[in-house]
């Protein structure tokens, strides 16, 4: 292999790592966090506990993980987007955010309705919010003011919005919901009215 060339990635350990999340994300959704422990999340996995502690020293690894993976991909989903432009046609953003869901649509659904977790759902948020607000400072031309409060509105309102979707039994088309909530943040309450 030459240098620059990436290692393609043995399909055993993405199996294995994958199983890890799902299993998390299902004992996240049914226990505290703190109350998730490694044989828990070994069982659920079906893997014993020594594979587990082959790629990760523990729990809060696994956490520290999916945060990386979810903040990243939300900056996937805002990656070369210009905002002004989203401003305009918001299903640009939002087309992207739901093939992210949509990908692993069970494993949100875990994440996204872990009532007993919110502080590991207020922190990711909070990271989303942080890595948003130099783009949309710098595209939009906002005030960090301004965009602390937009951004709180908009993100925790999508959040909600799609905790409604998951709770609600994934009843409509989430292009559906995800129009509206498009709609609200580019028009207000006059745009779906």
């Amino acid at each position: 292999m030459t240098h620059g060339e990436k290692k393609t990635p043995d399909k055993r350990v993405v199996r294995t790592k994958k199983a890890i999340r799902m299993a998390f994300s299902e004992l996240f959704a049914e226990k505290d966090l703190n109350d998730i422990t490694v044989k828990d999340l070994s069982d659920r996995a079906n893997i014993n506990r020594k594979t587990f502690y082959n790629y990760y020293s523990g729990i809060y690894q696994v956490v520290e993980e999916l945060e990386r993976d979810l903040v990243g991909n939300f900056e996937i989903a805002l990656d070369g987007l210009d905002l002004k432009e989203a401003l305009e046609n918001p299903r640009t953003i939002f087309d992207r955010i739901d093939a992210i869901i949509l990908a692993d649509p069970e494993f949100y659904e875990n994440f996204f309705t872990a009532d007993e977790n919110f502080d590991l759902i207020s922190k990711m948020t909070s990271l989303i919010k942080e890595r948003s607000k130099k783009t949309i400072c710098s595209q939009i031309g906002l005030t960090e003011e301004t965009a602390d409060v937009a951004l709180e509105f908009v993100i925790s309102g999508m959040v909600s919005a799609y905790q409604m979707w998951f709770r609600t039994g994934r009843r409509a088309p989430l292009a559906s919901v995800s129009g509206i909530v498009g709609n609200l943040c580019a028009n207000g309450l006059n745009g779906v009215v």
